[in-house]
């Protein structure tokens, strides 16, 4: 599975999970950190919740740095991605 499909997916599923919640924006293509880093996927809605993708085809080697921005910035992050990197995230 591809990195359009894990959002297509995941932004169904946000869409679904918020439904009704007419205060809460689920926004692609977050930037952050005046344009230096950016997450896949953001949700407002008294917090600040991102979601980065990591399809089979990405690599990780951004992903550290991604990180710090994120904690800077969001309440929650979540990563989400498949089999072939799910050992190797570490998020601490």
């Amino acid at each position: 599975m591809n990195d359009k499909m894990i959002r297509k997916y995941l932004t169904e599923y946000l869409i679904h999970k918020y439904q009704g919640e007419i205060l809460t924006r689920i926004i692609n293509e977050f930037s952050i950190a005046y344009g230096d880093s950016r997450i896949d996927i953001a949700v407002i809605n008294g917090k600040l919740v991102g979601y980065e993708i990591k399809s089979d085809e990405d690599n990780l080697l951004r992903l550290p740095n991604q990180i710090k921005f994120y904690n800077e910035v969001f309440d929650e992050i979540w990563i989400v991605t498949q089999l072939k990197h799910l050992k190797s995230i570490n998020v601490e």
